[in-house]
């Protein structure tokens, strides 16, 4: 897992706490997502995008609105039926009124 951020001024970070890295979902499966996010600054919304290193993998993108300094937030993501067996990225950003980011990223693996 690593850590972004635009400023330290904030301390403003993202938690991941789920999936793990290197961690193994098969077709079907979903993807349990636990994350924090904590500011000193008013939050807007947060963003997850999944994407594989093939062109023909499958991708997931969500953004949605939060509030407030600190939110903790789970979210099931399903693997399609449809999705490439390879290894994937989860990135998830957040964003505050201020203008600043943060974000954590992961790999994980999707088998048949």
């Amino acid at each position: 897992m690593a850590l972004f951020s635009c400023s330290d001024e904030h301390a403003f970070h993202v938690d991941l706490h789920e999936p793990g890295s290197g961690q193994t979902f098969s077709i079907g499966d979903d993807i349990h997502c636990d994350f924090g996010i904590h500011s000193n600054s008013e939050l807007t919304k947060y963003t997850i995008d999944i994407h594989g290193s093939d062109s023909l993998a499958w991708e997931y993108s969500f953004e949605s609105p939060t509030s407030g300094t600190s939110v903790d937030i789970h979210r099931d993501i399903p693997i399609p039926a449809s999705a490439t067996p390879g290894e994937y990225h989860m990135e998830v950003w957040a964003y505050a009124q201020d203008g600043d980011s943060a974000g954590a990223e992961v790999h994980f693996n999707v088998i048949q």
